[in-house]
């Protein structure tokens, strides 16, 4: 997406983040990519759910499965979108837990698996290794979400679903 200089892209990290969270409602929690790969996830025990404008309110909720509290459907009722979350990856045999800033798209945490062996140079090549692991499947996730995301089906399906999702939230609470 092209912006004109000055312009800001912060939306599209809330965005991202906020999508995940319908999507995973829709599709329990996991994403399938066109070769049959699966990636699963969740939101975790933190979610912090912030405004469009800069000026109100962030709303910061902590605890076990915030997302599906009443105080964060009130905040995506009101139009907030998620600029904070803590998440969990599961791919095959392997977990990762990391939290995410959408503002700046960067991560805060990120939770590696433990090392098999104490020798140094094995030690880092494991961490390494589970490093590149975990960044090639957010990548992907968020490959796939730009897909949707870009597409003329964005404004036509993708939109008013998440609206709908909104709205049948508050029949479940």
């Amino acid at each position: 997406m092209i912006l004109a200089s000055g312009e800001s892209k912060d939306f599209l990290g809330q965005e991202f983040l906020t999508w995940l969270w319908y999507y995973g409602e829709k599709n329990q929690w996991t994403v399938v990519f066109p070769n049959q790969e699966e990636i699963s996830y969740g939101l975790e025990d933190l979610l912090v759910m912030t405004p469009d404008e800069k000026e109100g309110c962030s709303q910061r909720l902590k605890g076990t499965y915030p997302v599906g509290s009443p105080e964060a459907h009130a905040a995506l009722e009101e139009g907030k979108k998620v600029s904070v979350t803590r998440m969990i990856l599961a791919h095959k045999d392997r977990e990762w837990i990391v939290t995410w800033k959408a503002d700046n798209f960067t991560f805060s945490s990120l939770q590696l698996m433990q090392p098999t062996t104490n020798d140094e140079k094995d030690r880092f090549t494991e961490l390494s290794d589970d490093l590149e692991k975990a960044m090639s499947l957010i990548d992907s996730i968020y490959h796939f979400f730009l897909g949707i995301r870009l597409s003329p089906l964005w404004q036509e399906k993708e939109v008013p679903a998440i609206q709908d999702w909104i709205q049948k939230r508050r029949e479940k609470l």
